[in-house]
């Protein structure tokens, strides 16, 4: 009985989420941060992805880790937590609360972390401090993720290898855990499992999966059932003309280096103006400087793919009772955002 009102009083404080985006990366993520914080009923995150649930209690432990899968990938690993995880990330329950202001007009407020999907570390800890909340999933075919995956990592600096198919083969393929090295192309595009997990934490009717391409073909649709699901007004129109988070490879000049540097001093200057006008003037940048497109995936390697995902996307048509057969059929043209 005690422990049963401890877990409902952290659930029901009124400055945490009642429902988190816990993935897919590269699945429309960013835009439906911005499209859901339009709705009048619903408090967003002041920052978008937080990440807590990461650190929560503690950081991943890479003696663990390097024990179990060898220490070729430890330092990468080290520095891609560094910095996926920086200082400005919640790290106590209290900086979380903080990210959501006092609104008396909220019904819902909500989170999205994209990689929480992959972390095994998370569900047992969203459990533990939000035993009440409702998951969202959004689901990407596996092929188009990966590649659109990697065309984010080159535009960003992250990928230094200018071949998709040599970045594939260099790509860790054994480790079960999530692992923060570089590289998740193939390995963020495994479903199941990952669904499991969180299945194991949570009753089934918190869980909602939507897919990528519904997300594409109806957004408004889309949109409507994910309000009705969080319990807030269906009917709001969301404004979709701003598209974030583009899948595009700049050219190396002047502005693309400034958009990537990592400076104390750019963040204090960027900070003085509206952050909705430097998403625009940022995403302007580099669709003026970038490449008509990134290069199309070849047909090889595109066959290669779902072949590799093929078992995986079976069983995730199994599990949501709903025919995949789509994402095991060749895309021509393509989708490379």
């Amino acid at each position: 009985m005690h422990e049963t009102s401890v877990s409902l009083a952290r659930d029901t404080h009124m400055a945490l989420p009642t429902f988190i985006v816990i993935g897919a990366v590269k699945a429309g993520t960013t835009s439906l941060y911005h499209y859901l914080a339009q709705h009048p009923d619903i408090r967003m995150s002041q920052l978008n992805w937080p990440r807590f649930f990461h650190v929560d209690g503690q950081g991943p432990d890479f003696d663990v880790l390097a024990a179990k899968y060898g220490s070729t990938y430890r330092f990468e690993s080290e520095e891609r937590f560094k910095l996926m995880c920086p200082p400005k990330i919640p790290r106590s329950v209290a900086d979380y609360e903080s990210l959501w202001e006092p609104y008396p007009e909220e019904k819902a407020r909500g989170e999205i972390s994209p990689t929480y999907l992959y972390d095994p570390a998370v569900p047992s800890r969203i459990r533990k401090r939000l035993p009440n909340a409702k998951l969202i999933a959004i689901l990407r075919n596996p092929v188009a993720r990966a590649y659109s995956h990697y065309v984010m990592d080159v535009r960003n600096g992250w990928e230094n290898l200018n071949d998709f198919a040599e970045a594939l083969e260099r790509e860790p393929s054994k480790t079960d855990d999530f692992w923060w090295g570089k590289r998740h192309y193939i390995r963020h595009g495994f479903y199941v499992n990952t669904l499991r997990r969180f299945s194991k934490q949570f009753d089934s009717k918190q869980i909602r999966v939507f897919l990528y391409d519904d997300y594409q073909a109806s957004p408004h649709e889309m949109l409507r059932e994910l309000f009705r699901y969080l319990g807030v007004d269906p009917s709001f129109k969301v404004d979709m003309s701003m598209r974030y988070n583009k899948g595009l490879i700049p050219v190396d000049t002047y502005a693309i280096r400034f958009i990537r540097l990592r400076h104390p001093v750019k963040h204090l200057l960027l900070s003085l103006f509206p952050k909705r006008l430097v998403l625009s003037l940022r995403q302007r940048i580099i669709e003026k400087q970038s490449l008509i497109g990134a290069p199309s995936m070849t047909r090889e390697i595109e066959q290669r793919l779902i072949e590799t995902f093929r078992d995986d996307v079976l069983c995730l048509q199994d599990l949501l009772k709903r025919d995949l057969s789509t994402l095991l059929q060749p895309r021509d043209p393509m989708s490379q955002e």
